[in-house]
């Protein structure tokens, strides 16, 4: 058995460089049809699906003050400007309507009993 180990190691490499033999090595010219695929691919590439995502605009008010020039509290840089935190790169937070904000805030001051009702009624919201 271990005589016929090193016939068939010897057996494969023979075989596998026969088989290397047998390739051109030069380099075949590309033919029309080749070049045809070539041109289909490339045109469905930019026909593929692409996912929309939620295009997101600088806003004063949600992403604070931003900068021309770097200052030390604002260390990140995104479209030529410079802020203090990078809003960018964050999920974009859900925005409640106006008696929404207030149902919050009257929940906080009085609670939710006669006086909440009417804090909600006051800014002309339905409790």
């Amino acid at each position: 058995m271990k005589s016929l180990k090193p016939i068939l190691l010897a057996s494969a490499l023979a075989l596998g460089a026969a088989m290397t033999a047998a390739v051109p090595t030069s380099a075949a010219p590309v033919s029309s049809i080749t070049a045809n695929a070539v041109s289909e691919q490339t045109r469905t590439v930019s026909q593929l699906p692409v996912e929309l995502v939620a295009h997101r605009n600088y806003n004063r008010h949600r992403h604070g003050h931003r900068h021309r020039t770097r200052r030390p509290t604002h260390r990140h840089f995104y479209r030529g400007y410079w802020y203090a935190y990078p809003w960018w790169l964050h999920a974009v937070p859900r925005y409640y309507n106006r008696c929404d904000y207030w149902a919050r805030q009257c929940s906080r001051r009085w609670g939710r009993g006669a006086d909440y009702r009417g804090c909600m009624r006051h800014h002309g919201c339905r409790p």
